[in-house]
């Protein structure tokens, strides 16, 4: 995450850091009866607000993300929007913890957001493979190998407990440091 390709500073840093919010959040599109929706609309509109921030950030230091993406073309363009949108309605339409916690889905979501910007895709898988990592290590686990019925639990602890808290400071502290580093 310290370094976006060939963007590098705090842009660079904003990028990786954008990918990655959006790709942790997109496993949860399935997520429909929450029992604290504000959290689940909180964390979606933060991700959203670091994209926002990391293409102003990008849009102020020379647009290196909207070359990348003009440059693949209109057609590439379509087929990763078209891509994008097909895999988000069948990850809102899937169950929890099945199609959009696979394998599969990360694939999916990485190769569309290559197809549209390759320097965001690696974030965006990264954020996704640590989001399932995350929800692997829970009791209720995953479905990693959809449509295999089989799932994967390492029941080592509990969805919003402490090891939730505890990742999410180590994610904070680490973007800190990486800000710090970055700063002249």
């Amino acid at each position: 995450m310290l370094a976006a390709g060939p963007v590098v500073g705090l842009t660079g840093l904003a990028i990786a850091a954008a990918g990655g919010a959006v790709g942790a959040v997109l496993p949860d599109l399935d997520v429909r009866d929450t029992a604290h929706p504000w959290r689940e609309r909180l964390t979606r509109a933060g991700a959203a607000a670091l994209l926002v921030g990391a293409l102003v950030f990008d849009a102020v230091g020379g647009a290196f993300l909207a070359r990348e993406a003009a440059a693949r073309g209109a057609g590439t363009l379509l087929v990763g929007a078209i891509g994008l949108a097909a895999l988000a309605c069948a990850a809102r339409l899937s169950a929890h913890r099945s199609f959009s916690h696979s394998l599969l889905a990360l694939a999916g979501f990485a190769a569309a957001t290559h197809l549209i910007c390759p320097p965001l895709a690696p974030y965006v898988a990264l954020g996704f493979a640590t989001h399932l990592v995350l929800d692997a290590l829970t009791y209720r686990g995953l479905r990693l190998f959809w449509p295999l019925a089989h799932g994967f639990s390492a029941r080592l602890c509990k969805t919003g407990g402490v090891a939730d808290a505890c990742c999410l400071v180590g994610a904070l502290l680490a973007i800190g440091v990486a800000v710090w580093r970055t700063l002249p």
